[in-house]
């Protein structure tokens, strides 16, 4: 999968893939927060959100832009919903560099391309004069929809849902249903008036199996209507044996439907699912994630999803998931860019948050306060580690190494950086002794390795040298690893340095001579000539300039620099 979205990242940058459909801005709309923007800037974009988040209604909203569909075809006021004749509704969307507005005044739906328009038109004269003067056409744009929740049997269809009679009785509802189902098969015209069959091909058959994790030799999909005069689907499995899709799984049956329908999409067009995991268990979700990479691949499509399954969206790429939340004044907002986890957070899944050391307190005040500001507070667990750097070096990594830890990160003041961990595999095998590791080791730490207890087998009889060493060469090979991929370090020196702002000090205490604080060069003085200065305490100084330093994220080289280590840890 992570290959598949590395193509895919490729080619969209490069223009081999082309989202028609950029933007969605609901202007006002419901219980929406006003002017919120759905940005679409990846092939795939998941809505995703609890229940009554608006992400159903996002889709409805993406699904009045085709060509052949208008707004009233999904919003409407029924005969017990409250009638408000005044109500407005607007919306736009950008396609092609292109914005195109549509809105809702006194029982209208009209398009125009400008919001200062909408001034002008208040009574009915002037939406009439308006209409009759200037009109907007909709783009052409291709948009298919698959509804899951919508994919039912014929067979559930007419035993549950259609009044074929006025008896409840069960047993004549299934008498009916097994009576009229044998005209499937008395019917040997594939097409006609009661009847279309469609034959699933190889390909297609290859696809419903991977993401099943079955082994059918045929599907035969049936649109008919044999029950009750209405049109319904039946789906016929061949395996060992032959059954509908009453005797199956709904799963097999929305899968098989569902691979058909997107087989015959055409290239460049935009697809909408909604809850795609209905039915389909969390290993047939994810091979069908795996499906739907490579359909965008072969087909260029843009595809939008909105689910509440953590199986869709794990591990997906931030720019992918657009996260739909409830704010304290009970409007819809919707997250752009969302680490998978915040999104897991938001749907109340269980998971394991990222663990992070740092040397210090200051260093955990810091990150503590871009989480707080960035919303990844309930994502990460940050500690300091009393022992300092040596310590961490010499005991906490040693630890996680040996133990494979992979959800806990280390983030080390930037005068503790040396240089990068040696890429190993590009070293010749004939250069890779005992004294490689061990000069490899403190010159990518500064650590002696003779200074770590690696707990190398220690039994006396255990006199075998060369076992020894490559004992040591293995765990010295785990600690790198670990300290290549689970290791950061702050931007600046030590974090004093990422905080201290002397124009900011200047301003705050402009009262004071800061000249001996501006004309030293070590960021920890400067806070304690400051204190000394102030009266105010270290820890209460480096509150003042952390709240300061998260309200300059805009235009923080540190503070964006430091968030995106946070962001590539979430991403790991």
């Amino acid at each position: 999968m992570e290959e598949l979205l590395s193509k895919i990242n490729s080619l969209y940058e490069k223009g081999g893939i082309k989202n028609q459909l950029q933007q969605l801005t609901i202007n006002y709309f419901r219980s929406f927060e006003k002017n919120t923007v759905i940005k679409f800037d990846h092939p795939l974009a998941v809505l995703v959100g609890k229940n009554g988040t608006g992400k159903s209604t996002a889709l409805k909203l993406l699904k009045a832009l085709s060509t052949n569909r208008k707004p009233n075809d999904y919003f409407f006021e029924s005969a017990t919903d409250p009638e408000d004749t005044e109500k407005e509704y607007i919306f736009s969307f950008e396609i092609d560099g292109n914005t195109y507005i549509n809105f809702k005044k006194k029982k209208q739906w009209l398009m125009i391309d400008d919001l200062t328009e909408l001034d002008k038109l208040n009574t009915s004269q002037e939406i009439y004069s308006y209409l009759k003067t200037k009109k907007l056409c909709k783009p052409s744009i291709v948009i298919n929809d698959i509804e899951f929740k919508a994919l039912i049997g014929a067979f559930d269809k007419s035993l549950f849902f259609d009044n074929i009679s006025r008896s409840k009785n069960m047993d004549k509802k299934i008498s009916y249903t097994v009576k009229q189902s044998a005209k499937l098969m008395q019917n040997k015209m594939n097409k006609s008036s009661n009847k279309t069959a469609i034959y699933l091909s190889e390909g297609e058959l290859k696809e419903v199996n991977y993401i099943l994790g079955r082994s059918y030799k045929s599907i035969t999909i049936y649109k008919h209507r044999y029950f009750n005069g209405t049109w319904g689907t039946t789906v016929l499995f061949e395996n060992d044996m032959v059954y509908s899709e009453f005797n199956s799984g709904s799963g097999e049956f929305i899968i098989s439907i569902t691979i058909n329908k997107i087989k015959t999409l055409p290239n460049n067009s935009i697809l909408l699912l909604d809850e795609p995991e209905i039915s389909i268990h969390p290993g047939a979700q994810k091979r069908f994630m795996v499906y739907l990479l490579k359909t965008i691949l072969a087909k260029k499509l843009q595809v939008i999803i909105s689910t509440h399954s953590p199986t869709i969206i794990e591990k997906l790429p931030n720019s992918c998931i657009k996260n739909f939340t409830i704010n304290g004044d009970n409007k819809i907002e919707v997250s752009n860019s969302a680490n998978y986890l915040e999104a897991f957070y938001n749907l109340e899944c269980s998971f394991d948050k990222k663990n992070i050391i740092v040397e210090d307190d200051l260093s955990k005040d810091i990150l503590l306060s871009i989480c707080a500001e960035e919303k990844y507070s309930n994502l990460f667990d940050i500690n300091f580690f009393p022992g300092g750097a040596e310590s961490i070096k010499t005991l906490i990594i040693t630890a996680f190494s040996k133990s494979d830890t992979k959800n806990s990160f280390i983030i080390f003041d930037g005068d503790k950086y040396i240089k990068n961990v040696v890429e190993l595999k590009a070293i010749s095998e004939i250069n890779k002794d005992i004294g490689f590791y061990k000069n490899e080791f403190q010159s990518t730490t500064g650590v002696n390795s003779s200074t770590v207890k690696w707990g190398i087998n220690g039994n006396k009889n255990n006199n075998d040298q060369k076992q020894k060493d490559l004992e040591l060469s293995e765990l010295i090979i785990k600690y790198l690893n670990f300290y290549k991929n689970n290791v950061c370090f702050f931007p600046e020196q030590v974090p004093e340095q990422i905080i201290f702002d002397l124009d900011y000090a200047k301003n705050a205490f402009g009262y004071l001579n800061l000249s001996e604080i501006e004309q030293t060069n070590n960021f920890k003085e400067k806070f304690l000539k400051l204190s000394c200065l102030t009266g105010i305490d270290i820890k209460s100084l480096e509150k003042i300039f952390i709240s300061y330093f998260v309200k300059q994220k805009k235009v923080s080289e540190n503070y964006q620099r430091l968030k995106a280590i946070l962001d590539e840890i979430l991403s790991r």
